[in-house]
């Protein structure tokens, strides 16, 4: 049965507070069945099998967005259907003054609109997918990125996104680069409110805020979610006194123990109509756990260490070079605390690739009041790698695997097209009829023995040779037919045996897989000295193991594991 908009809207807002009771930021995602094509007129225009044109207030069915509330972007689910289209409309709201850049990725044509303000009738066509592109693959066409676009920060802006699928893998999602340079690919959806529903009071608070427990020191963020036209306005309140400057729809701030049992609301002004939300209680205790040193790699660049605590530090122990040292010795000559305040940049002299390296720190101190530190000589190891591995697919129909290998294209390394990916897997659902391919350097800071799984669909080998040399490749594992993202425990070959790697050591690694219809991917997992046995679901190899084949370009890891 077909439901109207107006329908489906009201019982999302009726029901959004259960499904994310602590997201800020949601949006619905409108799906219209049965539409061939892959115009985006195709949606607009198109009629069903019925005679209809279902599009704008007929859709087949929904997304509440984010899907995954651990990962919450503006992305819908890939791999959806055939024959579809999408429609995203809601409010922007800017956290920022200042020149805003956008992208869009889509697979089929796929169009980005944004309004002046926060009315539809002024929205413009900002960048486009003419043609299709992959999961989070900004770059495919120039018409993906849009001029640079001034926005006023706490403003609501409309914008829409229309999509439309013909056949094989799909996908939508939105980017955008802040006016301070940060780069978010795909966009936090937490700016992001649907347009409202006339079944639901205009305007009304859906959700939130919430009671927080926190220890001191450690970011808080109080959020709620609205069912309002716009325009609207928000003030934060802390016990009764408006904050400054907390006038978005989200508040955000690092508490102290001064500030447990404090208590925050929003109001919400449309009009002459104001709204208090329920009461939020902060609860802070005192913080007694020590920071620890979690991570510590170096992205490709030899002239600096990226050091990660489990925690925000204070920034006069963490930018006093005296506390870090490097074995074998590399002079450190700065140490620069990044927003996030668990990142610390360490500016080296050159550290020559090959080796293994330990960073050695002392008396880092956590921001808590008591001032918590690290235990002495802490330790992490690292080695030099560019953080990235290439990955490339043939636009052929391949029977098997040995059709793929026998390929001239592959044998060349000839791809019709080729990128870089920050761990050791392709996107999930990116196309039909195809062969791929991921290869790079395996580089491991242990010695020991190590397991390795694949997943595929379809079939895969996994390649690994027994240095860094292709020509004593071997496969270690395969797919016979076909698993799911993430699932190594499907078939008995996904496994290898042990096998003994040395640290600091690099190894040539390959997978390679093909595709006839349906979903589609692979991806490469380990298990390391001492880790437990490999387990659905679980990551592929991250960057910091790896390097690419053949370095095509100098890049840093992308944020958020974007390809």
């Amino acid at each position: 049965m077909r439901n109207s908009l107006k329908y489906l809207l009201t019982i999302l807002i009726l029901t959004i507070a259960n499904v994310h009771p602590m997201q800020a930021g949601w949006l619905v995602r409108y799906i219209y069945l049965d539409l061939t094509g892959t115009a985006i007129t195709n949606l607009t225009q198109g009629t069903d099998s019925t005679g209809q044109v279902p599009f704008p207030d007929l859709p087949g069915d929904q997304e509440i967005l984010p899907m995954d509330p651990s990962n919450p972007v503006l992305e819908g689910t890939t791999g959806y259907s055939d024959n579809f289209g999408s429609y995203l409309p809601g409010f922007l709201e800017a956290p920022q003054t200042g020149n805003y850049v956008f992208w869009v990725a889509g697979d089929d044509s796929t169009e980005l609109w944004l309004s002046t303000d926060a009315t539809k009738a002024n929205k413009q066509l900002v960048a486009l997918v003419p043609g299709w592109s992959n999961a989070r693959e900004w770059t495919k066409y120039p018409e993906q990125m849009s001029a640079r676009i001034a926005l006023v920060r706490g403003q609501k802006y409309y914008f829409e996104v229309l999509h439309k699928e013909g056949g094989g893998g799909d996908n939508v999602s939105v980017g955008w680069q802040l006016p301070d340079g940060t780069l978010e690919r795909p966009l936090p959806i937490k700016y992001v409110q649907p347009t409202p529903t006339a079944g639901a009071s205009d305007p009304s608070i859906v959700s939130g805020p919430a009671d927080q427990s926190v220890p001191e020191g450690r970011l808080v963020t109080f959020e709620v979610n609205v069912n309002a036209s716009q325009p609207v306005e928000y003030q934060w309140y802390r016990n009764g006194q408006p904050i400054a400057d907390a006038t978005l729809s989200s508040y955000s701030f690092t508490p102290t123990l001064s500030n447990n049992g404090d208590k925050f609301r929003l109001t919400l002004t449309k009009g002459g109509t104001s709204l208090d939300s329920p009461v939020a209680t902060l609860s802070v205790s005192v913080d007694t756990d020590v920071p620890v040193l979690e991570s510590a790699t170096s992205r490709g660049n030899p002239t600096q260490v990226r050091v990660v605590f489990s925690e925000p530090v204070l920034e006069a122990t963490a930018i006093n070079i005296a506390n870090y040292s490097l074995d074998p010795a590399v002079t450190i000559s700065g140490a620069e605390v990044q927003p996030d305040g668990r990142t610390v940049l360490l500016k080296t002299a050159m550290m020559p690739a090959g080796s293994v390296y330990t960073l050695t720190v002392n008396n880092i101190k956590d921001r808590a009041q008591q001032g918590n530190t690290i235990a002495a000589n802490s330790q992490v190891r690292l080695v030099l790698v560019d953080g990235m591995a290439e990955y490339r697919l043939f636009y052929t129909s391949f029977a098997n695997l040995a059709a793929l290998t026998n390929n001239a294209q592959y044998r060349s390394g000839a791809a019709d097209f080729i990128s870089l990916t920050s761990s050791f897997q392709s996107p999930w659902s990116i196309r039909d009829n195809y062969g791929g391919q991921i290869v790079g350097y395996l580089t491991p800071i242990e010695s020991g023995a190590y397991v390795f799984g694949i997943y595929s669909d379809d079939q895969s080998y996994l390649y690994l040779s027994a240095d860094e040399t292709p020509a004593r490749k071997t496969i270690i594992a395969q797919v016979n037919t076909y698993t799911g993202q993430y699932q190594y425990t499907k078939e008995v070959n996904q496994i290898s045996a042990p096998i003994t790697l040395q640290a600091g050591k690099r190894y040539f690694i390959e997978a390679i897989w093909r595709d006839g219809t349906g979903g589609d991917g692979c991806g490469v997992t380990w298990q390391r000295p001492g880790d437990p046995d490999i387990a659905d679901p679980q990551p592929a190899i991250p960057a910091e193991y790896l390097s690419a084949a053949i370095l095509i370009l100098t890049l840093p890891t992308p944020a958020g594991g974007e390809i």
